[in-house]
């Protein structure tokens, strides 16, 4: 009877699932109701035949959902339901913002603090936003230019009392403070293991090892003068054409420069191609890649990333530009505002959705630079970063020489590439999920410089010393620089699936599993590194199989999206890799990924097993997870095949169904 007296979280708030059903429903559509164990496709479709909807899955085998009629007796005849209870208005504000209110109304000495907040509606309510913002108008007392909308949030500035009364509309699901955004500030490309084309023939480049024919969304503070034709050098093609095929301006109106240098060495990062006069050869992990920039700094120096992600930053290059899949942010909440690890909000649900959707969309984010930052739990990583469909990219040293974390000259092969930065935000999300996903190298990092004038030889120099005669080129330092690293490479890995296994529309998924699957493990813990460093030559192997099969067996699975159908619930999907070629096996890898539907908790739970004779492994974890991976060391062994099982243990909505990549390799 212990799981009878457990709680679940929504919105930071612990909700007891011990409390006695509801009399009724009168005066709301939503509930939460909790199974006596989990809820079987029968039992779902006995709950849909009574005019229950479920919406999410909130842990504890219970959901939330949309019910309407004001008598909960058909519920609770159920004999699989334990409780059915309307959806409380207290959860709605997020736990700090109701401890922000409650601290400003002690404080009687002050006008009362208006609170920069989202009102995100429940699923269906948005379809009829003008009556939801007619009724917030009459309650609130809000005039109508007061409210900005944006799919389903509600943007508003307001006190603690015209918020409650905003908590009292059945038709708001949550209420969450606005946190302010900050950007997250040759060799990286060695110790990522890049491999280098340069040397080879064009038809090697042209087979998609370099980014060609991908397009790559930036978004950043801008990039260079903000011009698509007169571009700094790193950016042009092999006949001096510009590879800038979009200039977004989100921030500025109509302005697209890079006052700032990070968003134009962000870029260099992703698929520069340029010449140092002093270093030499300086690429991004994708250099023959397309650049799309979507500039978000504000006149005031902010960032503008609109009320949802999905709107402002997501659709417009995914529906502009069909090449652009690759969707990297060197961005997130600014502590000194936060001051603590942010839960998964309306921000992770926005990345969450939309992969969901367009399940092609690969979208980086950094996981921060707050890894010196107190915490009770030691970890940090949260919102965009906590997206359970994203891929979140910590930072490592580099092997240049640094001090502090600014280039050193007299120490230029002195870096520790296996070294976590000590300033990369730590996971696990607060919701324990693994975050960071992977880690690259974040510093220092040498990248392209902004040639915008209002950007002064002073501010080039913060993190390494930049060379007047030689300015196109300077130094930089964090997870920012990390993750665009990270994002050609996943630009790489859809142009090699396209020459190499004629897999032109690939899903995240697969390309999240192989950047998993081929990182190498540091040695450090997982709340640090992740699954491990990006090693692009290992991740390729499943593609190009270039060490043969008498030294290796791998491949990839691409189910529901390219191969094969989605798992329904309790489905399973078997894979029986053949083993004959190898004398003796060392070692076994094999990584699960999924994009999850949206929700705080993993909504639809597959497994991952692997079977060798009569002998088996299953991930281990006390918290669910949209990636596991299994590694099996196995001394050398001789066997004839590896058995990989995937199972739907759960599928939260009737009738849906997951998508799912699975990769492989087998060690001689």
């Amino acid at each position: 009877m212990a799981g009878l007296q457990a709680s679940v979280s929504i919105n930071g708030n612990l909700l007891s699932l011990s409390k006695p059903s509801s009399a009724d429903a009168r005066f709301t559509k939503y509930l939460y109701i909790r199974g006596t164990g989990p809820l079987s496709p029968t039992q779902k479709q006995q709950l849909a035949d009574i005019g229950v909807t479920l919406f999410e899955y909130l842990g504890k085998d219970t959901y939330l959902c949309r019910y309407d009629p004001a008598d909960l007796a058909p519920v609770l005849n159920l004999d699989f339901i334990a409780t059915a209870n309307v959806y409380p208005r207290r959860v709605k504000l997020t736990q700090f913002l109701s401890d922000a209110i409650r601290a400003d109304q002690a404080d009687t000495s002050t006008p009362a603090k208006k609170f920069d907040v989202a009102i995100i509606l429940h699923k269906g309510e948005a379809q009829d936003v003008d009556t939801v913002i007619s009724e917030l108008s009459a309650k609130a007392g809000l005039g109508r230019d007061a409210i900005t909308v944006d799919h389903n949030h509600i943007h508003v500035c307001a006190d603690g009392e015209t918020l409650a009364k905003i908590a009292d509309m059945d038709a708001v699901r949550s209420v969450q403070e606005i946190v302010p955004r900050t950007f997250f500030n040759n060799v990286a490309r060695q110790d990522m293991f890049v491999p280098d084309y340069s040397a080879v023939s064009s038809e090697v480049a042209a087979d998609g090892f370099t980014g060609a024919g991908q397009a790559v969304t930036v978004a950043d503070t801008g990039f260079d003068l903000g011009s698509m034709t007169n571009v700094h050098p790193a950016f042009v093609g092999p006949n001096k054409e510009s590879r800038v095929i979009d200039l977004i301006a989100v921030g500025r109106p109509k302005l697209t420069n890079d006052p700032r240098s990070h968003g134009t060495h962000v870029c260099g990062s992703v698929l520069g191609d340029g010449y140092s006069e002093k270093w030499g050869k300086i690429q991004g992990t994708a250099p023959k890649a397309e650049l799309v920039m979507q500039s978000l700094l504000t006149q005031q120096g902010g960032l503008n990333t609109g009320a949802n992600l999905w709107d402002t930053l997501f659709d417009p290059p995914y529906k502009k530009h069909t090449n652009a899949r690759v969707h990297t942010n060197s961005w997130g909440a600014d502590w000194k505002y936060a001051k603590r690890q942010l839960a998964y909000n309306s921000s992770s649900e926005d990345i969450d959705r939309f992969v969901w959707h367009r399940p092609d969309q690969i979208i980086c984010f950094a996981a921060g630079n707050d890894g010196k930052q107190y915490t009770a739990t030691g970890a940090h990583i949260g919102a965009e970063g906590a997206a359970k469909n994203c891929i979140t990219v910590g930072a490592t040293q580099s092997s240049r020489g640094a001090e502090g974390y600014s280039f050193n000259p007299s120490a230029a092969a002195s870096g520790d590439r296996g070294a976590i930065a000590a300033f990369s935000s730590r996971g696990p999300s607060l919701e324990g999920r693994i975050k960071p996903d992977v880690v690259a190298p974040g510093f220092p990092v040498f990248s392209a410089a902004t040639r915008d004038p209002s950007v002064t030889p002073a501010e080039k120099s913060k993190f390494g010393p930049y060379d007047q005669t030689d300015p196109l080129w300077m130094f930089s330092s964090g997870t920012s620089m990390a993750t665009p690293l990270v994002a050609g490479t996943c630009a790489v890995l859809r142009g090699a699936l396209a020459s190499k296994a004629n897999l032109n529309k690939p899903s995240a998924a697969l390309v999240k599993a192989l950047l998993i699957n081929g990182a190498i493990d540091l040695g450090r813990p997982q709340a640090e590194q992740g699954f491990g460093r990006v090693n692009l030559a290992q991740t390729l192997l499943p593609i190009t199989h270039e060490l043969g099969a008498s030294r290796m067996v791998c491949g990839f699975a691409d189910v529901g999206m390219a191969t094969g159908e989605k798992l329904e619930e309790w489905g399973e999907w078997k894979q029986v890799v053949n083993t004959c070629s190898l004398q003796r096996v060392s070692k076994v890898k094999v990584t699960l990924a999924y994009s999850d539907r949206h929700g705080m908790e993993i909504q639809n739970k597959l497994s991952l097993k692997v079977k060798i004779g009569n002998e088996e492994r299953r991930f281990v974890s006390a918290v669910e997870n949209n990636v596991e991976q299994i590694e099996w060391d196995l001394d050398n062994k001789v066997f004839d095949t590896v058995t990989i099982i995937v199972r739907a243990d759960r599928i939260a909505r009737l009738g849906d169904s997951q998508a799912f990549a699975v990769v492989w390799r087998v060690v001689y």
